[in-house]
């Protein structure tokens, strides 16, 4: 039973291990001493036996080995758990409506149109995508259209339903939404992304960066005020990997800053006080939309990223830029992130996180952040 429950990969990163459960798709990032713990508890076929095993390693587990013993069959039943998910097939029957609201967008090289199924819904989506609006119906390329039914959210791909979610979820279809939208105007296989970040990405004309933090600590106003003085944005917030070349993708999105951060992204850049402000119902907050400098027909369109940087603003605090350990930038990245379920992408997606060099960067001071970005950039 418990070789039924072990994790089907493991990598060393560090002083690290990362666990992946195939049936889940879930990874636990775990310490040196932790693992250690885990393969006693795997390799023992009684509780008396762990216990035994554990207080030869380590005589002050004696006490301990009973809870720990529940704490890692818990751990393990848990990581191997599939969620249920209710599947597109229970809208098959579902007719698009009639009357929804279009808008229309030029990519380039890709014509797409959106139907949105109410205002609402539409707030969900356009204004990020508002710099990259035409003023005409185009009847060329691939069609979305998302609306709601009984509490779902529903997104169709032309005439088929791609994608489900309650609409409390609304989330995860923005999420699913822009995967399929990267993967149109980037002429890719939608099944060959390996994962998609909650992360910020710039870039030089060499490499990327990813910007990671939890919601609040600045990443996308970051990222406006590197944009204003210099760099590439190659996505704000959503970050796509493609498994063949293990590259990095550019989403063009517009860059959500939040109503705290007008001022100092006001400071930095020009024409952004004359920007639309939408009120964003879930979150209830007042947001503007700041469009990438960069022409998406013109601009770099991949590039490969093996440095990742934890950004923490505080008003307060004293700026400071270090390499870090992996444990903790894992706990914030892979919790955030998409992985595709692929037993070959889990492998690849491992084996590329053994190559990224992790850093931490906390600030108050904008010049500090913007100088200790550049010097990871290579020329």
């Amino acid at each position: 039973m418990k070789a039924n429950f072990a994790p089907k990969y493991i990598q060393s990163i560090g002083n690290s291990f990362i666990l992946w459960f195939q049936s889940s798709n879930t990874y636990a990032v775990i310490s040196a001493e932790a693992y250690r713990i885990l393969k006693i508890y795997l390799q023992s076929k009684s509780v008396k036996e762990f216990g035994e095993s554990l207080c030869i390693q380590d005589h002050n587990q004696k006490d301990r080995y009973q809870e720990l013993y529940i704490e890692l069959t818990t751990f393990l039943k848990t990581s191997n758990t599939e969620d249920e998910l209710l599947t597109e097939e229970h809208f098959d029957d579902i007719k698009i409506p009639d009357k929804l609201i279009s808008r229309s967008y030029d990519f380039g090289n890709k014509k797409i149109k959106l139907l949105f199924g109410s205002p609402k819904i539409e707030q969900l989506f356009h204004p990020q995508l508002a710099h990259c609006s035409e003023t005409s119906e185009t009847s060329e390329g691939i069609i979305f259209s998302i609306f709601e039914v009984d509490g779902y959210l529903l997104l169709y791909k032309d005439q088929t339903c791609i994608y489900s979610c309650p609409v409390k979820d609304y989330y995860l279809l923005q999420g699913r939404f822009a995967l399929e939208l990267t993967s149109v105007i980037h002429n890719k296989d939608s099944d060959k992304w390996l994962a998609t970040f909650h992360a910020s990405t710039v870039c030089n004309s060499n490499e990327a960066v990813m910007l990671i933090g939890d919601s609040g600590n600045g990443k996308s106003t970051l990222s406006a005020i590197l944009m204003a003085n210099g760099f590439d944005l190659l996505s704000d917030d959503f970050t796509p990997f493609y498994f063949e070349d293990l590259s990095v993708y550019r989403y063009p999105a517009a860059i959500s800053i939040k109503e705290g951060a007008f001022l100092p992204v006001e400071n930095n850049i020009k024409g952004f006080k004359s920007l639309p402000t939408y009120y964003n119902g879930p979150k209830r907050i007042n947001i503007k939309y700041v469009p990438p400098s960069k022409d998406f027909k013109s601009s770099i369109k991949k590039l490969p990223c093996n440095k990742i940087v934890s950004v923490k603003y505080s008003k307060d605090c004293h700026s400071t830029f270090k390499k870090v350990s992996e444990e903790n930038i894992l706990r914030i990245l892979i919790p955030d992130s998409w992985i595709s379920p692929k037993q070959e992408h889990a492998k690849q997606f491992l084996n590329w996180l053994s190559t990224i060099e992790f850093y931490e960067l906390n600030y108050s001071d904008n010049d500090f952040a913007i100088q200790s970005l550049r010097s990871l950039m290579s020329d």
